[in-house]
């Protein structure tokens, strides 16, 4: 007895190890069928049971079957795979991240092949290095995108033929701004501002914080109509708004252009806009539509 618990290759020692794994560890054949499993593996698929796998393909539990394709063409090309991320639907229709390390076994005498693997639950580490990424990528005061989100969109969209619109939108700080109220923070001129254009973005609208006084407001596979169309739309709202002044740039995409050049044309021709915030006279009657 004494052997056996010092020895990985004695029978009970490594059934027990097998059962007490946090790790998922599987034997299925290339037509997906599930001949054997752990615990470990049995509740990552959210089962209590082999047997409630008997009759279930593998392929019908990757969120994505073509994703089944890709990891089986990786096996049979490299014998193995190591840590290759496979997303599958646990039972109930929960979605599982999970990275799998699997090596292809033949039978000597039937020639038949198997797949043995292993499987880790990621799905919260990848969740928080998620999180994290998009945390980075936020200016801290307003929740807006910051420039770091900026550079990555330039190598990101540079590729691509769409077209692209730049809105920059830079608080005047040399005019005074009447009746905005104080809201606590640090600077309740620059969140106001930003609460404003989030309300006012659509779909395809990022709203970047560049700087201090500036926003900038990506429009992606926007046209020169489109930008000019959301320029006035924003134009009108913020005329309502108890905004500090600001001076309003725009320019669409030309051919060929990076990002940088087009925010930087966007900054060269601006005109001043007027604000209810900046003009004793002219106060907000309510919530008024866009055009």
């Amino acid at each position: 007895m004494l052997d056996g618990l010092r020895k990985l290759t004695d029978e009970g020692t490594a059934r027990l190890f097998l059962e007490r794994l946090r790790e998922g560890v599987y034997i299925s054949t290339p037509a997906g069928e599930i001949l054997d499993a752990n615990l470990a593996f049995l509740s990552i698929l959210g089962v209590s049971s082999l047997d409630a796998l008997k009759g279930v393909n593998a392929q019908d539990l990757f969120a994505d079957p073509r994703e089944r394709e890709r990891w089986r063409a990786a096996l049979d090309l490299h014998g193995s795979v190591t840590d290759f991320q496979i997303s599958i639907r646990r039972k109930g229709g929960e979605i599982r991240i999970l990275l799998d390390t699997a090596w292809a076994r033949v039978d000597p005498e039937s020639g038949d092949l198997y797949y043995h693997g292993t499987v880790v639950d990621v799905t919260e580490r990848r969740e928080l290095e998620t999180a994290l990424e998009e945390q980075a990528l936020r200016d801290p005061q307003t929740g807006c995108y910051n420039r770091r989100f900026l550079a990555l969109a330039s190598r990101e969209w540079q590729p691509r033929p769409n077209p692209w619109g730049c809105i920059v939108m830079e608080i005047d700080r040399s005019r005074p701004v009447d009746d905005i109220p104080d809201d606590g923070t640090n600077d309740p001129v620059v969140n106001r501002m930003s609460r404003f254009l989030v309300r006012q973005s659509r779909a395809e609208t990022t709203v970047v914080r560049t700087h201090s006084n500036e926003f900038l407001l990506l429009l992606r596979d926007a046209d020169e109509k489109a930008v000019e169309a959301a320029t006035e739309r924003l134009t009108f709202a913020a005329a309502r708004e108890l905004l500090a002044p600001f001076r309003l740039g725009k320019a669409s995409r030309a051919p060929g252009e990076g990002l940088p050049e087009t925010l930087k044309r966007a900054r060269q021709e601006t005109v001043y806009i007027p604000t209810a915030g900046a003009s004793p006279t002219r106060k907000p009657s309510g919530i008024y539509p866009l055009p």
